[in-house]
């Protein structure tokens, strides 16, 4: 049992990169419909430089007029244009359904207003884990800024595989919603008739909660961590898929618009290397846009990843008891080996079914845990066993 407790220690640091073979593992599952994704990539290999902020008002303009889109955000990194930022803050404030996202950078970075969307000041529960930004940065003008409908960081703060999102971060000290949670809040304002001013977000416990000021209608629970991190449900299994519907600028500026692409929510942003805008995902390298509409559609639509026992399988340590109890005295070495092979099986499928249906539940560890503890049950008895035959031979 010792052996067994410092290997469950030991391989802590690997639990989570089985996340990729259980993405690997699992079917592909239906996204929504509700969000598609305008790729930025083409116009940029056009020039190789940063696409004009004229550019930009001419996208706003085509999806706010002709495909009535719900809301529009960007993941883009804004280049200074001021000559054309009159233009862009008019096309923003004449939609008013636009959100910026904003980049974190190292060292001193700039104050940036949130507008048309309080701070979450009411948050229940330990927020002191909460991730805290250094700076925070955009080319933006503050007139643009101001008329957008939502400002929000877009900060993938994992350093190595990105698995989860911040959507709550610690800025200057105060608390701000990121760009996801914002555009979710509104979409939920909107679909229900609310005034967003009636929307609050709260934290309780493992939760990120959206509801209405005053009452307990909520219109949204997000399973989080610690530091206000949600876990990305992707909806892709392999490198070779892209499951959200691409369109590029010019395709939106240039091509009738698609009845099937009309009142949904746009997300802007580069799906390719061209932009540099890409990170590893736990099945490929993933485009930072698509790591948004993934977090953005669990939102919406309820397809969390849930994590409801991050030490899953340490229930099993009392039944491994109790089977080295039954072990030691049982003489039937067989009956053990398929005792171990039948419990590693049965677990490996209820990992796997229980993601199926958005629950992670660890594999490595436990399956090493209980293979290890049950083959020193087969041992011991083997040992046992041989020293009784070396007994009744005496």
């Amino acid at each position: 049992m010792i052996l067994a407790v410092i290997a469950w220690c030991v391989l802590h640091p690997f639990r989570e990169l089985e996340l990729g073979w259980l993405y690997w593992l699992r079917t592909d599952r239906p996204v929504s419909d509700k969000i598609w994704i305008v790729s930025i990539d083409e116009e940029i290999e056009k020039t190789n430089k940063p696409i004009p902020h004229s550019r930009y008002a001419q996208l706003i303009d085509a999806l706010f007029e002709q495909y009535n889109s719900l809301q529009i955000g960007f993941d883009v990194f804004f280049g200074e244009d001021q000559k054309n930022d009159d233009i862009l803050t008019k096309a923003v404030a004449k939609a008013g359904c636009v959100y910026f996202g904003i980049p974190s950078v190292d060292g001193k970075g700039e104050e940036y207003p949130v507008t048309g969307f309080s701070c979450p000041c009411n948050l229940k529960g330990t927020t002191d884990k909460i991730i805290e930004l250094s700076g925070m940065q955009s080319a933006l003008s503050d007139s643009v800024l101001q008329n957008a409908a939502g400002i929000g960081h877009i900060a993938n703060i994992e350093t190595r595989v990105i698995k989860r999102i911040p959507l709550i971060v610690r800025y200057h000290g105060k608390l701000y919603p990121s760009l996801v949670l914002q555009i979710a809040g509104d979409y939920f304002c909107k679909s229900l008739h609310i005034p967003r001013e009636q929307l609050e977000i709260v934290l309780i416990g493992d939760y990120i909660s959206l509801r209405k000021k005053h009452t307990n209608n909520l219109l949204c629970q997000i399973p989080v961590d610690e530091k206000c991190q949600m876990l990305v449900n992707f909806a892709e299994t392999n490198k070779d898929s892209f499951a959200f519907r691409v369109r590029s600028i010019g395709d939106i500026l240039n091509l009738p618009a698609s009845e099937e692409l009309k009142e949904k929510i746009v997300l802007a942003g580069g799906v390719t290397n061209t932009t540099g805008d890409m990170y590893p995902s736990p099945f490929a390298i993933y485009p930072g846009v698509g790591i948004l509409a993934n977090a953005l559609e669990n939102i919406i639509d309820n397809r969390f990843l849930h994590q409801p026992l991050k030490d899953s399988g340490f229930f099993l340590f009392p039944i491994l008891i109790a089977l080295i109890s039954c072990g030691m005295s049982d003489k039937r070495l067989k009956w053990q080996i398929w005792v171990a092979i039948a419990g590693v099986a049965v677990y490996f499928v209820g990992v796997w079914c229980c993601f199926e249906y958005g629950v992670w539940l660890e594999l490595l560890r436990p399956v090493v845990v209980w293979s290890g503890v049950m083959g020193w049950v087969m041992i011991e008895g083997k040992r046992k066993l041989e020293k009784e035959v070396q007994k009744k031979e005496e």
